[in-house]
């Protein structure tokens, strides 16, 4: 068995801000790392086998204590400059696990967000992260087989991949404060989901979101005119109004690469 893991860091029990050097990054690091390992291991009781990848998607992608995690994973770390949460997936993986968030203006969810990133639709469909990463794991058959998070966001993920196995760690009570689950339960709860997913995804209970038909079109509406101008740098990118913009392709692999790279386009104008 071969499981692929993005790990961001929102969805992640204790934690209701983003990291500040110096005020709570050292704590967020280990909620974030302690859950990672409750999944890893979870993972190999249940195949003492298993392939276990994992990617440290959140920020510069240097949240993880590697030394912490099992030493049968292996983990995916990259330049800032390039981050992706889903970063060398492929046909190999047997499943894919995505720890994140609710999509951007989700009443209610704790720090709902797209990136950068307005606004996000696929052929008029909106999605959030579990969204664009659920698209690009079906387009080479993998499916997101657990998530864990606020309960908005498994909301959001049984919408979009109802057979999805879910594992609810907090309770969103606002963009910046949430009702939160001991971690040591967290991490039980965890696990036994991760274990849970493992046995429907062996009884082929768990399959790949449904993609769109082609032509596939994405569309990113961003905060302002100037990030629009910048994203429109993309060959191939065309624009609605002054900040949204479209590109229309045959798959949504080259939506998916069209979408991260007019969101790396638009950081220039944030310089």
């Amino acid at each position: 068995m071969k499981i692929y893991i993005s790990s961001d860091q929102e969805g992640v029990s204790g934690i209701a801000t983003r990291s500040r050097d110096g005020v709570d990054q050292a704590e967020n690091k280990r909620l974030q790392t302690e859950e990672i390992v409750a999944c890893c291991e979870a993972i190999l009781e249940f195949d003492k086998d298993a392939e276990i990848v994992v990617n440290d998607s959140h920020g510069k992608g240097l949240n993880l204590d590697f030394e912490s995690l099992p030493e049968r994973v292996e983990l995916i770390r990259q330049s800032p400059e390039i981050l992706d949460q889903m970063y060398g997936i492929d046909d190999s993986y047997d499943g894919f696990m995505f720890f994140a968030h609710a999509m951007r203006g989700t009443l209610g969810a704790l720090l709902s967000h797209v990136w950068e990133v307005q606004d996000l639709k696929i052929n008029g469909k909106r999605l959030g992260e579990a969204g664009i990463a659920s698209y690009i794991a079906s387009y080479y058959g993998v499916p997101l087989i657990f998530t864990s998070g606020d309960d908005y966001y498994m909301e959001e993920v049984k919408e979009l991949s109802p057979t999805t196995e879910t594992a609810v760690v907090k309770y969103g009570m606002g963009r910046y404060v949430a009702r939160n689950l001991h971690p040591k339960r967290a991490r039980r709860i965890i696990a036994e989901g991760t274990k849970g997913a493992l046995k429907r995804l062996k009884a082929g209970e768990i399959v790949p979101v449904v993609l769109p038909e082609p032509p596939v079109r994405l569309e990113m509406r961003f905060g302002d005119t100037g990030a629009a101008d910048a994203a429109c740098m993309m060959p191939g990118v065309d624009r609605l109004d002054g900040r949204t913009t479209l590109y229309v392709s045959d798959s949504v692999r080259d939506d998916y690469k069209s979408f991260y790279s007019q969101t790396r386009l638009q950081r220039t104008w944030l310089l």
